[in-house]
């Protein structure tokens, strides 16, 4: 991932850190304009409660990086086959960076409430790593009402399916 993209996907917690921290900074401020109001109990809350969701949503984020892992003992052409064929049941553009790692993005219509999902597809010796997030070069999105777990478990089943 680069820079960009890690902001992308993790543009909430900042947001929440944003807003736990701009409350001290309008109190340093007033403080050396010469208002020396101390906190009030309330506003310790703002500063609180913006720092445990954004501490929620950062565990959030991060294990949506995770991979999830599928041994297999089909051949990479294979795999490539039955990534093909689920990429074009669920709408994937799917494109090949390199021999080990395939990269897929969907690109659903306005109305559908996603903005769309990046899969990535990693091969690593008999294994077989997918991952499938809200698309990092769009719109940042929280939720995907359950796009990326079912591109993951259409893949993994196809996998399976296959391997036996």
């Amino acid at each position: 991932m680069t820079i960009s993209e890690k902001l992308s996907h993790f543009s909430i917690v900042l947001f929440c850190i944003f807003i736990a921290v701009m409350l001290p900074i309008i109190h340093v401020v007033k403080y050396f304009q010469g208002d020396n109001a101390p906190f009030m109990g309330g506003e310790i809350l703002i500063i609180i409660i913006p720092l445990i969701i954004g501490l929620l949503f950062y565990w959030l984020q991060k294990s949506r990086l995770k991979f999830r892992i599928v041994t297999s003992p089909l051949t990479h052409s294979d795999l490539l086959k039955i990534i093909n064929a689920v990429g074009s049941q669920l709408k994937w553009s799917v494109s090949h960076p390199d021999q080990n790692e395939v990269l897929a993005r969907t690109n659903p219509p306005f109305i559908s409430g996603s903005w769309g999902e990046q899969i990535t597809i990693l091969f690593y010796e008999d294994k077989v790593l997918i991952n499938s997030i809200c698309d990092l070069k769009k719109q940042t999105s929280v939720v995907s009402f359950g796009r990326n777990r079912k591109n993951e478990q259409t893949l993994i089943d196809s996998i399976a399916k296959s391997s036996l």
